[in-house]
This record gives structure tokens, sequence and C-alpha cells, in this order.
């Protein structure tokens, strides 16, 4: 199946993730998400979810679903080389509290490795936390689903393909 010239855009953008203005041309622009530009506060968080955040990056909201929508596109910068998956979890896990539907990125210090990770609650306590990867210069390790899950996306989107690289980038329903 051929790709659109969308896809193509997103597919771009994507391997030259690099910086959060990039991340957002991504969802705003091209996705069509709603501009947001809200800090989280962490200044009552506990030690175990605040120390892995870089400093003076406090999470932020930088798109939503609607202008008032329920559902948060969240950007955590990680104090880290690396992107450590319990870090994430930690913070994932705080953000729950008061970010029940959203889509958490996390960069590395650096803003050359990513993860989008979709949390879906199981059960009362079990959190399924899926992670597609990028890394800056392209380096993809969810497959080749990236322009499949911008199918139908946009304003007025339908029910696209969200089931490419394990993540999906809309909330359902």
């Amino acid at each position: 199946m051929a790709r659109t010239q969308e896809q193509d855009r997103v597919l771009v953008l994507l391997q030259g993730l690099d910086s959060v203005d990039k991340l957002k041309t991504l969802f705003q622009r091209e996705l069509n998400y709603e501009r947001a530009n809200q800090p989280i506060s962490t200044r009552d968080w506990d030690a175990a979810s605040h120390d892995p955040l870089a400093d003076d990056d406090d999470p932020l909201i930088f798109a939503a679903q609607e202008p008032d929508g329920d559902f948060h596109l969240i950007y955590i910068r990680l104090d880290s080389d690396r992107l450590p998956l319990t870090a994430e979890r930690l913070v994932i896990e705080r953000l729950l509290r008061d970010h029940d539907r959203a889509l958490f990125v996390f960069s590395n210090r650096q803003q050359n490795r990513w993860h989008f990770v979709n949390v879906k609650v199981r059960g009362k306590q079990r959190l399924v936390l899926r992670r597609p990867h990028r890394r800056a210069g392209g380096g993809q390790q969810a497959g080749a689903g990236v322009p499949r899950r911008t199918r139908g996306w946009g304003r007025g989107a339908g029910s696209g393909d969200r089931r490419a690289g394990g993540a999906a980038l809309r909330p359902d329903g």
C-alpha cells in the first residue's frame, strides 16, 4: 500500500525527532492536536517520582485532543542518557493520579532517544505500558508500522488503525 503525503511528513518528523519543538510540530501541526503549554508542578511529588526528571524540567502538557479535552499528550524529560523503564514507570504512576487519559512522551537528557508510552489499565491495579521507540536519526525499534499509525488521524478522524507499533496515539472512543 502506498503511503500518503501526510504519512511521509509524519515519518520524516519522527526520524528527525530531537527536540520538544519538533514533537509539538508533529502532534499539533501534522496530527491536529490542540496546542497546550501547561507545566505540571512536581513540587509535592515524592523523591522516587521526582528524582528521574531532568533538573528544572517539569512534565509538560504540550497538546490535547480538544481545547478542554481530557486526553493529554505529556512530555517528560529524564535526567539520563538512556530511558530507564523503571524511572518511566515511577513517573507515569505519579502522573496517572491526575492524568488518567494521556500519551506519555519521554526523552533522555540529550533528546536523542524517545519513548511514546500508552498506558492501559487492566483491572484496578495492573498497568500495561506499551512503548514504541524512536532515536534521533531514524532508528526505530517499533517496526515499520509508523505510517499506519497516522491513518485516520486529524480533524474528523475515523477509527484508523491504532494497533501498529503497539500503541494507540488517540484515545479509544
